[in-house]
């Protein structure tokens, strides 16, 4: 279903989301649907997270919030971010790697005659 994103214009998928909607299918399962498959179509979802906003006086407010659920799910999912000039790109890891703790105890430890360092 996400391959829609990449067929049709923002305002067809805001009128498939609606159509979902008045046929009684539950936000959650049209988030599901919707929802970008590869990171491609998540970073063409994000690209359009603050493109949103403009459809509010054509659709309803609910419509709008689930193609923005959407945006913002496939930008956390897929590790994207949204720059400040609206381009999306791939977060890098935050903070320091992992660094393995040094031992608190080392003792030897006799083996078949051999010994060896227990950390």
């Amino acid at each position: 279903m996400s391959e829609l994103f990449q067929r049709f214009s923002q305002e067809e998928n805001l009128r498939r989301i609606q159509e979902r909607l008045n046929q009684g299918a539950a936000p959650a399962a049209i988030i599901k649907e919707m929802s970008p498959q590869s990171r491609d179509e998540a970073v063409s979802w994000g690209r359009r997270l603050t493109g949103w906003e403009e459809y509010q006086h054509a659709f309803p407010a609910q419509v709008v919030a689930l193609a923005r659920a959407i945006s913002r799910r496939a930008i956390q999912e897929y590790r994207l971010m949204l720059r400040e000039d609206g381009r999306v790109v791939h977060r890098s890891a935050e903070g320091r790697p992992w660094k393995a703790p040094h031992p608190d105890v080392s003792f030897l430890l006799a083996i078949v005659g051999q010994e060896a360092l227990v950390e």
